[in-house]
C-alpha cells in the first residue's frame, strides 16, 4: 500500500536528506537534489524574489515500507518532527487529510505559516 505524503524540511536539514537519498536512489525516483525538494517556501513576512527559503517541500506516493525507511532512517532521532519549536526540522502531512493550503498554514506542526517562493529564472 502506498500514501502520498507532504514534507516540509527545514532548509538547513535539507544537505541530510539530499545526501542520504543519493547514497539511496530508490527510494527518490527523481535523482536527489532540487528534484527531490524543488519547491522552495518562505515565511509570509519574506519579500518574493527568493532570496528567504524557510524550508522545502516535497510530495510522494510512497510505499509504506519506504515511508518507514525515510522516517527511521534518514531522520534522526535528534531532530524535532512535527513540533511547534522555531527549530522544527521536519512536518510531514498525509495528503489524504490535508490540501496544499492547509498545510502550508498549518502551525499545529510547524512554528510558521509559508508560502511557496516564486523562483525567477536567470536573465538570458
Amino acid at each position: 500500500m502506498a500514501t502520498h505524503r507532504i514534507l516540509l524540511v527545514r532548509e538547513s536539514r535539507i544537505s541530510a536528506i539530499h545526501g542520504f537519498l543519493l547514497n539511496h536512489p530508490k527510494l527518490d525516483k527523481r535523482g536527489g537534489g532540487d528534484q527531490t525538494f524543488g519547491v522552495k517556501l518562505a515565511l509570509l513576512g519574506d519579500p518574493d524574489d527568493g532570496s528567504v527559503v524557510r524550508a522545502r517541500l516535497a510530495g510522494w506516493r510512497l510505499p509504506n515500507d519506504w515511508w518507514i525507511t525515510l522516517r527511521d532512517d534518514v531522520v534522526p532521532a535528534a531532530w524535532k518532527v512535527n513540533t511547534t519549536d522555531n527549530d522544527n526540522d521536519l512536518s510531514h502531512y498525509a495528503s489524504s487529510n490535508w490540501t496544499l493550503d492547509q498545510v502550508l498554514a498549518d502551525v499545529s506542526r510547524k512554528p510558521f505559516a509559508l508560502k511557496i517562493v516564486p523562483v525567477e529564472e536567470p536573465p538570458v
